[in-house]
């Protein structure tokens, strides 16, 4: 059947592209993070001077798209900075071959920068055609970067997630529980886009030293979660609420798809905060997820404890130079490259170095 390739860059591109998108999102739970609802308010927070293009590949009622944004002569993914996972979409892995051919004709003479690209996945052997297939790189450099690690907590209804399991996180929700009158609960429906104004915002009433304190959503996150709010079906979207002494002090957002839940984003009022309220707000959502059949927790871009962590995914950036003779960063420089910055710092500590091997 004949296949056609096009670039998808308005809002309305992606609309048309709803029915095949919601499709996709059926097949496979991680896909919750790159289907129709997530592209869309994706393209509709770029900031200023940054264009979504999103090489989309048709043939019949099938289709293979990967969501990049242009700014300048640098593309990147359309998700980079918010959503903590880059892959392309198919709903026919056939048309992977045209979508390679596609992308690289789009972006021939610019800079592709990438990532984070997970080590699971189903797409690895389209990633590595993909940065191989323009002319060979200088010698000495890389194409597919060592970039950090994935984290994820492994839940099961009737045992205790690590987060539990570990003494110290143990006594600090007790000490806190026991010290102040604490609610933890799942934000209604109704109560959403009131949930993510919080989470931009912070409270409408506040004491000088809370409001340096605060951990709030930046503006692209936070246009990015009002845009999907306004579409997302019931029960994908999940934002739990902590509230201590009758104020919210905290809260958490997932995207929820079956089995598996993915933290989003999440904010603090600065009250209380050296209790650290965002972790005990995690920890109590752990568990109700775990009682509710989720069986997979990924952290997304938070940072947790490190014993908290029961599965850390390798995670690559593709990056290929607008020019042959371009030098690509050294891998000890990941902190510069973009993404969020808690993850970074946390990857850059605990990745596990090469050993030197002796010469022959």
């Amino acid at each position: 059947m004949r296949t056609r390739a096009s670039i998808a860059t308005t809002v309305g591109d992606i609309e048309r592209l709803e029915g095949p998108l919601r499709d996709a999102e059926r097949r496979s739970a991680r896909s919750i993070q790159l289907g129709f609802d997530v592209t869309r308010a994706l393209a509709l927070s770029l900031p200023a001077g940054t264009t979504p293009k999103i090489v989309v590949v048709e043939s019949g009622p099938d289709l293979a798209l990967l969501a990049l944004a242009r700014r300048s002569n640098r593309f990147s993914a359309l998700g980079d900075g918010v959503v903590f996972l880059t892959d392309p979409i198919a709903t026919n892995r056939d048309l992977l071959g045209e979508l390679e051919r596609a992308v690289t004709e789009l972006v021939v003479d610019a800079q592709l920068d990438l990532g984070p690209i997970r080590s699971d996945s189903a797409y690895l052997g389209f990633w590595r055609n993909l940065a191989t297939r323009r002319s060979v790189l200088d010698e000495g450099e890389r194409a597919l970067l060592p970039w950090g690690l994935a984290p994820a907590m492994v839940l099961r209804s009737g045992s205790p997630p690590s987060c539990v399991l570990d003494a110290r996180s143990r006594k600090a929700v007790r000490v806190f529980e026991a010290r102040f009158p604490v609610r933890h609960r799942t934000a209604a429906e109704s109560d959403r886009a009131a949930a993510i104004g919080w989470m931009i915002e912070g409270p409408s009433v506040t004491t000088r030293r809370a409001a340096r304190e605060a951990r709030l959503l930046d503006s692209r996150t936070g246009s990015y979660l009002l845009a999907l709010g306004e579409t997302a079906p019931p029960g994908s979207l999940v934002i739990r609420t902590m509230e201590a002494r009758g104020e919210v002090v905290a809260m958490l957002l997932g995207l929820s798809r079956g089995p598996l839940f993915v933290a989003h984003a999440s904010a603090t009022s600065g009250a209380l905060s050296r209790y650290i309220p965002a972790e005990i707000a995690l920890f109590r959502a752990a568990l109700a997820l775990a009682e509710g059949g989720v069986t997979e927790l990924d952290l997304g871009g938070l940072a947790v404890p490190a014993s908290w962590v029961d599965v850390r995914r390798p995670l690559r950036r593709l990056h290929r130079p607008a020019e042959r003779r371009a030098r690509l960063p050294r891998s000890s420089s990941v902190g510069s490259l973009s993404g969020p910055s808690e993850i970074e710092s946390w990857a850059r500590r605990t990745e596990p170095r090469p050993r030197a091997t002796a010469r022959k």
